[in-house]
């Protein structure tokens, strides 16, 4: 500074050269790798914020290339890090040489670099540019009077197909690079977002069920499996629900898969068949005596352990309980060792435990398993058995498992049967058992009691062995006929206003008869004569029957019944029609 004192000037001067120089120093070492010169993490995540705005701005690509050479230890151990040092220069050097004008090499750390590409246009562009830098380091490098051999591994991801901030696209290539670490040296991997998001959905399910596993989130429903004959119920197959906190019940294809192939899923196996002869017990001494049925998953029949497990188990119940207990496995689960799992399964039958193959008809080695495992029942799957009204070669199918069951001498049971006619058909077609929508939906525990109490009652199956074929008519026809009979028989209920009476299908392509007759009825019957004209009087009939519903909503409802029997001429008519499709 100067001041003036008595006339004169007074100059201090300070040289900062050297001040300046630091600053610069340090400037540059916070933005730079001191040993290669190349920019380092902080100046390539500044770049790359600047790169990611830029690319959404403008609807751009780019990439983010993470870099680790291949065994560079060793050559640190072997040669002394001086020898490093060179080869990370040399390296780096290489790297220049084949990066593009516009695009950023940074050095982050040890003997990792990223390649920010600012400049592609694609992804196969991308896996050109990748595909270049490889080659120029996978080959002999001459450092310090050694020739040392070097490769890399690349992990990639993309902008905007990962749409991430400049710190998560960073660690996505870095986890990329492992992969290609793990798949081999001199490889690249590019990253997927969609993979990645499974996976973190499926560690956070993983996390969150095994505290449910201990927090009584965790319930079983039970749906009832019925004899079609008595119309009674005979056992109830238990299924999982997850009572996630915000989410109500979860089902089972929410979270099973997640766990699968876990320790989790063979710790719920047990927990299930425990909190199923629990309740089996609870009912028990509320006087109803209710077996029940468990899914079991293919790695714990295949365990020693899980006979174990049972053996332990039982003893904590009455004599005879194990009796009231099948275990369910699915027909396409694979058996590496048919011999093991047969005697792990016989240890089972041993203890009074039966066993059933589930989605029967799905699967290939069923005969096998037959011949080998001790299977005492057998279950159809039920995207067979829910359309086998509309579909002839489902009901075939059907037929024939059934007709197999009756060979084997094992009881069969039907799932997914959605409604009257389907459970009509599987009696006459000689299977006993069925379970369903149609029936009831999974329920829980506690409102079983009430739900047999109501069945009982009500239940129209406790009626179907009176509604089984005539003489003389085929079971396809005989089911058309029991389909019209109640349609028309709700639509008398629908006008005569009886309690809790709903109106029927009014369009004449919706109801059941309709469905039958384009599906099952026409590939068996299609040719006959009079067939077609089965869908004239069909037509007619519906016709009638929106005239009748029309009457009632205009408040003539005693015109709409008097015109009732007019309506069931028709429907006699009808009836003769389709019995006259018989050779």
């Amino acid at each position: 500074y100067s001041e003036v004192e008595d006339g004169r000037f007074f100059v201090f001067l300070r040289d900062i050269e050297e001040r300046k120089r630091a600053e610069k120093q340090i400037e540059y070492m916070a933005y730079y790798d001191v040993l290669t010169g190349l920019p380092n993490r902080m100046l390539l995540l500044d770049r790359l914020n600047q790169a990611v705005a830029h690319a959404h701005r403008y609807r751009n690509m780019l990439a983010v290339c993470y870099l680790d050479l291949d065994g560079f230890k060793p050559v640190n151990d072997r040669h002394g890090h001086h020898v490093g040092d060179e080869l990370l220069i040399t390296v780096s050097e290489y790297l220049k040489a084949v990066v593009r004008e516009g695009d950023t090499l940074a050095r982050i750390g040890g003997d990792e670099f990223v390649i920010l590409l600012t400049s592609v246009t694609s992804l196969p562009d991308c896996e050109d540019a990748v595909r270049r830098i490889l080659d120029a380091i996978h080959k002999p490098i001459e450092v310090m009077g050694h020739r040392i051999h070097m490769s890399a591994s690349i992990g990639i991801t993309v902008y905007p197909t990962d749409n991430s901030n400049a710190d998560r696209l960073l660690r996505n290539a870095d986890q990329a690079m492992y992969k290609a670490k793990e798949a081999g040296k001199s490889r690249y991997w590019i990253f997927d977002p969609i993979r990645d998001t499974y996976l973190h959905t499926h560690r956070q399910i993983l996390s969150e069920f095994e505290a449910a596993l201990h927090n009584d989130e965790l319930v079983l429903f039970y749906q009832p499996r019925i004899d079609l004959t008595s119309g009674q119920m005979i056992s109830a197959e238990a299924l999982i629900r997850w009572n996630y906190p915000g989410k109500g019940a979860l089902l089972p294809g929410a979270f099973l898969p997640s766990i699968s192939e876990t320790p989790k899923e063979l710790e719920l196996g047990e927990w299930v068949v425990k909190r199923a002869l629990d309740q089996h017990m609870e009912w028990r001494q509320q006087g109803l005596h209710v077996p029940v049925s468990v899914n079991i998953s293919p790695r714990q029949i295949q365990l020693e352990g899980f006979a174990d497990y049972l053996a332990k188990l039982l003893p904590q119940y009455p004599d005879g309980t194990a009796n009231n207990l099948e275990l369910e496995f699915l027909e396409t689960f694979s058996v590496a060792n048919t011999s093991e799992v047969a005697r792990v399964m016989q240890r089972c039958v041993e203890l009074g435990i039966k066993f059933s193959l589930d989605d029967f008809g799905t699967g290939y080695s069923s005969l096998t398993y037959f011949h080998r495992l001790p299977i005492h029942t057998l279950k159809i799957d039920q995207n067979f058995v829910s359309q086998m009204l509309t579909d002839a070669s489902d009901l075939d199918i059907v037929e024939g498992v059934v007709r197999l069951s009756e060979t084997l001498r094992r009881p069969i049971v039907a799932e997914g049967v959605e409604s009257v006619e389907i459970g009509l058909m599987l009696l006459q077609l000689g299977c006993q058992y069925a379970q369903g929508y149609g029936i009831a939906h999974p329920m829980p525990a506690e409102q079983l009691p009430q739900w047999i109490s109501e069945w009982s009652q009500t239940n129209v199956w406790a009626q179907l062995h009176n509604e089984r074929a005539e003489n003389g008519i085929p079971i396809a026809l005989n089911v058309a006929t029991f389909a019209h009979r109640r349609w028309l028989k709700a639509l008398e209920q629908y006008i005569r206003q009886e309690p809790e009476a709903e109106c029927p299908p009014l369009d004449d392509d919706q109801c059941q008869f309709a469905r039958w007759y384009r599906g099952t009825g026409k590939s068996r019957y299609g040719r006959r004569p009079g067939f077609d004209g089965l869908r004239e009087v069909h037509e007619a009939l519906h016709t009638e029957a929106k005239s009748l519903v029309f009457l009632c909503e205009s408040g003539r409802r005693g015109e709409a019944e008097g015109k009732l029997a007019s309506l069931r001429d028709q429907s006699r008519e009808f009836t003769r029609l389709i019995r006259s499709l018989i050779d």
